[in-house]
């Protein structure tokens, strides 16, 4: 639906590198950036929780599925969280865990959108729990695998895990014992993981799967170029020598839709920023929340964290590189 609507956006904000910087919550001079067919302010100022700041007028907000409240995308959510991995066994993964909400969906949802989860080679499921917490505090359920051979170097082995975490997600929804029974959105499903399992989120996006709406690349290793109309955002950062920016970035322009896509570089993170010590948290918890919430909640309120007043603030903060937006 977002693809009808949004004009093509591109937002490029270059910021200079600080070597010194070790903590995302440094503050720093604002910077220039530019904005194709958009002002730097769209609509009218004021609470950025109004779903129709900060966009082109051409769009009504009524005629999307969630325009209600937001919730600061950094910070923990309205929803208690819970997790289980009873009945999760298959053979696409070694272990799942699913984490979700643990109260009814708001603003007039009876249902919430979905998303797989994975790390990367050598990674568990464990390292990536606060991600998934953190989402399921906003609405989302999360299936977070360990693959079948962690120490792979062959990212169709994460594709799969993704794409089998997809179908259990899809299948405890129809199960009666299940804690997540009736409440999966299964037509609004995403698809994040990291370093090889980010190289799979893209194998994984381009099975055309259509109930797919959204993917999160996090540091993907090697990435193949996006082929499908899935919104994809690609997060990266400057100091990471394993899965170097410039692929990432060549991965981001040679994608071959037309569907949403961002690219996030962000100041000083290695690879190890996004298991690390958390200095990077603020960010990556700003970032992959709203892109989740435009794209598969499609709450057009969150749409000013990427381009509206909180994008601005959050540029004006520093910490980011670049950050390259197009939507339409």
């Amino acid at each position: 639906m977002l693809k009808r609507l949004f004009t093509l956006l591109t937002l490029t904000i270059p910021i200079a590198c600080n070597s010194n910087h070790t903590s995302d919550t440094t503050p720093g001079a604002g910077k220039e950036y530019t904005s194709e067919n958009q002002t730097k302010k769209n609509g009218k100022k004021g609470a950025s929780s109004s779903p129709g700041n900060n966009l082109p007028p051409e769009i009504d907000p009524s005629i999307f599925d969630e325009p209600g409240p937001v919730d600061s995308p950094e910070e923990k959510g309205p929803y208690p969280v819970k997790s289980y991995t009873e009945g999760l066994d298959d053979s696409a993964y070694s272990s799942a865990i699913i984490y979700y909400p643990a109260s009814e969906p708001k603003n007039g949802r009876k249902t919430f959108p979905a998303t797989t989860l994975s790390g990367g080679y050598g990674n568990t499921k464990e390292q990536m729990v606060w991600i998934a917490e953190h989402l399921a505090s906003h609405g989302i359920i999360v299936q977070i695998f360990t693959p079948t051979t962690a120490m792979s170097t062959d990212p169709t082995i994460w594709s799969t895990g993704h794409l089998g975490s997809i179908k259990k997600m899809k299948s405890e929804a129809e199960n009666d014992s299940s804690p997540i029974n009736g409440l999966v959105d299964t037509e609004s499903m995403g698809i994040m993981g990291f370093s090889m399992g980010g190289a799979g989120t893209i194998l994984a996006s381009n099975a055309n799967d259509k109930s797919v709406k959204a993917a999160i690349a996090l540091c993907p290793y090697q990435p193949k170029p996006l082929t499908s109309g899935v919104s994809m955002l690609f997060v990266t950062g400057t100091a990471d020598v394993v899965a170097v920016p410039a692929n990432v970035e060549k991965a981001y322009n040679s994608s071959e839709s037309d569907a949403p896509k961002a690219l996030l570089n962000l100041t000083g993170m290695t690879h190890q920023g996004i298991t690390g010590n958390g200095s990077y948290k603020r960010q990556l918890s700003r970032y992959l929340t709203t892109w989740y919430k435009v794209y598969l909640s499609s709450n057009l309120g969150y749409h000013t964290y990427l381009a509206g007043e909180e994008a601005e603030k959050d540029k004006a903060g520093g910490g980011i590189t670049t950050f390259n937006y197009s939507g339409n």
